[in-house]
């Protein structure tokens, strides 16, 4: 069936998925072979997905890969995995995504992965990730359940911005570096921080948002 069908099985010959590939497609089911090594910037873009699975052969994935698939609901890596980084943008608003198994081979979430998936509830960062992007989950409104791993040392501007579900965090003593409004706009929320007191490499405003003054509370000293 071809691209605009609503099943499409890809050939098992079948080595790179290129950019646009089956962006704006009706396709709501697709069957990524274990050829697939690498996965090309919007490839299934604004498509209609609903589900995805992919397999451990793909190494890489192009920016907005999955971007604005309205109806997607879930996501799986298959394990062993070989993919390191989620590309910029890969699921931003994804709005109705409610499933992420992510990979334990990655070590960067990149900026804006999962940016305004408005219906996410929760998400584990697999150990192994060192940095997180900027807004890498900004406007996710319902995630109200997420562990950073005592890998992470950075993360980055705006990271979990206007995540008004949060409503408790640990940072681990990994994290050596945060820069500013990480955790703005977070009205419910309270940081637990394992270190006892502000580190050098966390910017000023890494707690405040871009209309909220006043900073989230942190408990010092936490161990969870």
């Amino acid at each position: 069936m071809g691209k605009d069908g609503i099943n499409y099985i890809i050939p098992s010959s079948v080595e790179t998925i290129f950019e646009h590939a089956f962006s704006g497609t009706i396709l709501s089911n697709i069957t990524i072979p274990n050829s697939v090594v690498s996965i090309g910037a919007s490839a299934f873009a604004g498509s209609r997905l609903t589900s995805v699975f992919i397999p451990n052969s793909v190494t890489s994935m192009g920016g907005r890969v999955f971007m604005n698939c309205l109806y997607l609901t879930s996501v799986e890596f298959q394990e062993n995995s070989q993919l390191t980084a989620l590309p910029f943008a890969a699921f931003e608003g994804c709005r109705s995504l409610i499933s992420v198994v992510l990979p334990d081979s990655l070590t960067t979430i990149g900026p804006n992965a999962f940016s305004r998936c408005i219906s996410l509830p929760s998400i584990i960062i697999p150990y192994g990730v060192v940095v997180i992007g900027s807004s890498a989950f900004s406007g996710a409104q319902s995630l109200s359940d997420i562990t950073i791993p005592n890998s992470v040392t950075t993360i980055r501007m705006s990271a979990f911005h206007g995540c008004i579900a949060l409503t408790r965090i640990f940072i681990p003593l990994s994290v050596l570096y945060i820069e500013e409004r990480v955790f703005g706009n977070c009205p419910n929320l309270i940081i637990f921080a394992a270190v006892q007191s502000t580190p050098s490499g966390w910017e000023d405003g890494w707690n405040v948002g871009w209309q909220d003054a006043s900073p989230r509370p942190v408990v010092w000293g936490a161990s969870s």
